[in-house]
């Protein structure tokens, strides 16, 4: 008796036995699923988080339920959708809005069958990278979507920035950051608050030449002949580049750098590592413009004429025009547009006339000189002259729709346009923004001393400097 017993209390019974093991399975079977779920993380990835509005961009998703459509939104608003293989994988193509607002956005991917969910963030910006935009100095920002006619009146002070000297260039803006120099001292300043984020300064005078970005560095030049390569997060400097004379204002384009010299020419260089692809003979005032290939030069005293050269060479393809030396050209729709000294504004065909010396398709004169640079938009070139007005041309005839009075020359200051508006800093001392389409004066604000170089338009935000007032404004919406 006591050896069964004892038998019985020290091993399992084939009941005991089959119950030990459905637990054991049952356990084991719960831990797989549990696993299994655990590995289930539906997640996206996005081709590009930054960007402006219209802005298209590749999302990948993996970890969604196999062959289910999975419905893509942009904030909260539905955007298109995708169908996963039997992997749970998609790609899709999407499309940042139109009217997305500048600041933090969200991407969402959801399941309709699994209901599963991921999300990425996508932050919009609307830079202004380099004088007048873009290469091609239209002067139009076309993301620009905060200020418009119907709004832009409400425009407050939102921070300034005060100097020694005075502020004659245009200011450029990239990844919150705004560039802007005052005689040999460079700033890089919050977008929202205006804080100085590093400041340099420049062992000889900067001068009139704007700054431009691309990537990451910051480009300036100097009355010393320098083009010079900045981190743009840092100040630290990699690289420069003599040209031998004062530099104007600059473009940078495919991972070139454009730069106009003073009795040094045309400069083309490797934006990366400053070594110098080309140059042309010939003092430049102006920053060129690069459309399709060519490179639109003004500012030569030695024939004082727009020159259209071969980008990959420096060679001449055509010329026309005269006495055009310190307005920038402007190319759109297939016409370079430029002032001149001799009173006129110049529209010529951008591909060329098919000879060395090119007419211009039409010509309107103002009252006096046109240093300003043109700006274009809406079939219509903007531009000042030191007559004191600011004109409205019709782009493909030079018609007069619109001029206002300003009380001051233009001098070499540009319109600034987004939205339906155009910015002015007034030779007098005001800086206005105009109905784009009738001319009619919508806001205006006194600096008290004049503007000589174009404004900046970003983020919804206004940028303007005054020339005399050693004053950096920076405009916005109150709210």
């Amino acid at each position: 008796m006591s050896r069964g017993g004892a038998a019985g209390r020290g091993c399992a019974t084939p009941r005991r036995l089959r119950g030990v093991l459905a637990l054991l399975t049952a356990g084991l079977v719960l831990g797989t699923a549990a696993s299994s779920a655990a590995a289930v993380i539906a997640r996206i990835h996005l081709s590009s988080r930054v960007g402006p509005p219209t802005t298209i961009f590749t999302v990948t998703g993996q970890g969604f339920g196999p062959s289910e459509v999975v419905d893509l939104s942009f904030d909260a608003q539905p955007r298109g959708t995708a169908t996963t293989d039997p992997s749970g994988a998609f790609t899709a193509s999407l499309k940042v809005p139109s009217s997305a607002l500048p600041g933090g956005h969200t991407i969402t991917a959801t399941g309709e069958s699994s209901g599963l969910s991921a999300q990425a963030p996508f932050l919009v910006r609307t830079d202004w990278p380099m004088f007048h935009y873009s290469p091609e100095h239209t002067g139009l920002n076309p993301y620009e979507n905060v200020l418009s006619p119907a709004n832009v009146s409400g425009l407050e002070v939102g921070w300034t920035l005060s100097s020694s000297t005075h502020f004659d260039t245009s200011p450029s803006v990239s990844e919150g950051r705004v560039f802007i120099s005052a005689g040999n001292n460079l700033f890089a300043l919050k977008e929202g608050t205006g804080a100085v984020l590093w400041s340099k300064t420049i062992p000889y005078f900067i001068g009139f030449s704007s700054s431009a970005v691309w990537k990451d560095r910051l480009y300036v030049g100097g009355y010393d002949g320098l083009v010079r390569a900045i981190q743009a997060g840092t100040g630290r400097e990699v690289w420069n580049y003599g040209t031998g004379g004062p530099v104007a204002d600059l473009t940078v384009a495919n991972g070139i750098l454009y730069a106009g010299s003073d009795f040094g020419g045309t400069f083309a260089l490797d934006a990366t590592t400053g070594h110098l692809l080309w140059n042309t003979t010939g003092p430049v005032f102006a920053a060129p413009a690069l459309a399709n290939g060519v490179l639109y030069v003004s500012g030569r005293w030695d024939d004082g004429q727009l020159n259209a050269l071969d980008a990959r060479t420096g060679a001449v393809l055509w010329t026309g025009g005269s006495g055009i030396d310190f307005s920038s050209p402007a190319v759109a729709d297939g016409k370079v547009y430029v002032g001149s000294d001799d009173h006129n504004v110049y529209a010529f065909d951008a591909a060329g006339c098919g000879q060395a010396t090119c007419s211009p398709v039409w010509t309107y004169q103002a009252g006096s000189a046109v240093a300003s640079s043109p700006a274009t938009a809406y079939g219509m070139v903007y531009v000042g002259s030191d007559d004191g007005f600011q004109y409205a041309l019709d782009a493909a005839t030079g018609a007069l729709r619109w001029r206002v009075y300003t009380g001051g020359p233009a001098g070499e200051a540009g319109p600034a346009v987004a939205n339906g508006v155009v910015f002015y800093g007034g030779g007098d001392g005001v800086v206005r923004a105009l109905a784009a389409l009738s001319g009619q004066v919508l806001w205006t604000y006194s600096m008290g001393e004049p503007s000589w170089d174009s404004p900046a338009l970003a983020d919804g935000w206004l940028y303007v400097g005054s020339l005399a007032g050693q004053e950096f404004y920076a405009f916005h919406l109150p709210g």
